[in-house]
C-alpha cells in the first residue's frame, strides 16, 4: 500500500500528466512549478512521468513486441549454430 499524499500532492501530480499534454492554464503551470519547487516527492514524481512520457513517445510501434521476439528466438539460434 502507498503513501497516503496531501490534496495538493494529488492535485500536483495531477496536473503534471495535463502539463505533458499541453493542458494547462498560465496559472495552473505556476501552481504546478510551485509545488514542486518545495515538494522534492512531487518533483521526482513530475521529472519520472515526464521521461517515461517522452520514451513512450520516441518509441516505435511495435519495438518492444520485435525484440521480445529476437530474445525469443536467440536460445534456438545458439543451439543450431553450435550443432
Amino acid at each position: 500500500m502507498g503513501a497516503v499524499l496531501s490534496v495538493e500532492c494529488e492535485r500536483a501530480r495531477a496536473r503534471a500528466s495535463l502539463g505533458l499534454d499541453g493542458e494547462l492554464s498560465e496559472v495552473e503551470r505556476a501552481h504546478l512549478r510551485a509545488h514542486v519547487g518545495r515538494c522534492a516527492d512531487c518533483a521526482a514524481y513530475a521529472h519520472d512521468l515526464e521521461r517515461l512520457t517522452q520514451e513512450l513517445r520516441s518509441a516505435r510501434p511495435g519495438a518492444s513486441a520485435e525484440a521480445h521476439r529476437h530474445a525469443a528466438a536467440e536460445p534456438a539460434r545458439r543451439r543450431s549454430a553450435s550443432a
